[in-house]
């Protein structure tokens, strides 16, 4: 009877583990996929950025978890019985929950703040700036991702190029050359980039 119990309790913790790591790698996939087929290019930097729509969701997404698994959390930390894992423990769920926090919480302020940005750019006119190119960079060349680095708002910023792209100009003097991009303008500075080109400076 005993073996039997074991047995089950073995097999149903095989299978929650199975479905929280299905869940995980679901997650991972949905973030992915918005964030390189859904999400438009966004240039700029703003503060409020990362309190409200990065700051915020992470720390509601790990109350959330904290309140739902309170039961759980509190049960595990009573068993702990060395010094080392009364810290290691809360130190191992909060980054459990912060991952999870992102994954989750963190993709619903994310896409509330390309929602916005977006509505925002709806009501301003399309226009071009001009912005000078600081390098380009083959680090990521190698895995297929070359960059362009370029200064908007005295930040710097940078676009992922194609490696066709990257050999033409990865040996020209980057500072020579400036990047027109067009977009419109969205909440708190940020830019909303539809395209853009790169053009040499007339000397």
């Amino acid at each position: 009877m005993i073996t039997k119990k074991f047995h089950y309790n073995i097999t149903m913790s095989k299978k929650a583990d199975q479905k929280t790591w299905f869940m995980i790698s679901g997650l991972v996939v949905i973030n992915l996929l918005c964030y390189y087929f859904f999400e438009p290019k966004i240039i700029g930097h703003n503060i409020k950025y990362v309190l409200y729509f990065l700051g915020l969701p992470l720390a509601a997404g790990i109350l959330f978890l904290a309140y739902i698994f309170r039961s759980y959390l509190l049960k595990e930390y009573k068993e702990c019985r060395l010094l080392s894992d009364k810290i290691l423990v809360p130190c191992f769920f909060l980054l459990m929950g912060l991952f999870f926090s992102y994954l989750t919480f963190g993709l619903a302020g994310d896409l509330t703040w390309v929602y916005l940005n977006k509505k925002a750019a709806e009501k301003n006119q399309t226009q071009t700036i001009t912005c000078n190119v600081n390098k380009f960079t083959d680090n990521g060349y190698k895995r297929g991702g070359a960059k362009i680095f370029f200064t908007f708002q005295n930040r710097s910023e940078n676009f992922t190029i194609n490696n066709s792209m990257y050999k033409e100009y990865k040996d020209v003097i980057a500072k020579n050359y400036q990047l027109k991009i067009t977009g419109r303008k969205g909440i708190w500075n940020y830019f909303i980039v539809d395209s853009y080109e790169l053009e040499e400076i007339d000397k």
